[in-house]
């Protein structure tokens, strides 16, 4: 049950703060890749490099596929991969240091979870428990 609220919470925040422009795209089957392609668009690497709030909404659109439950976890990992590399522009562009933490983060938490929904499977394809 808190897990569904966690979820309805963070669905409930895509919803505020993702621009309705690219909020469409989160229904649709190409979405994350459109996504992947219209973030850097609408959010500059001087404003992931320094403005919390865009950071988050390009967290938010890679949770929303992390917690998906038809496992978009490879769809997650495009979004978190994307935003570390409109990160590493950032760094370039502006000779500071960015920190990167949180979408390298985040992909390993996508495999980790890749590797444990597959070893489930594994052992329950062996068990004959289906």
């Amino acid at each position: 049950m808190a897990a569904d609220s966690e979820q309805e919470k963070l669905f409930d925040e895509v919803h505020e703060k993702l621009p309705s422009t690219l909020y469409r795209y989160l229904d649709e089957r190409d979405g994350a890749m459109k996504l992947v392609n219209e973030l850097p668009k609408h959010f500059t690497p001087e404003q992931i490099a320094h403005q919390p709030l865009e950071r988050r909404v390009w967290e938010l659109v890679g949770l929303f596929y992390f917690n998906q439950p038809k496992r978009r976890i490879f769809e997650a990992v495009s979004i978190f991969h994307a935003l570390y590399q409109h990160m590493l522009v950032a760094q370039t562009e502006s000779g500071a240091r960015v920190h990167k933490g949180m979408p390298l983060l985040w992909i390993a938490e996508c495999y980790v979870r890749f590797i444990n929904h597959r070893e489930h499977g594994l052992l329950r394809s062996v068990s004959g428990d289906y």
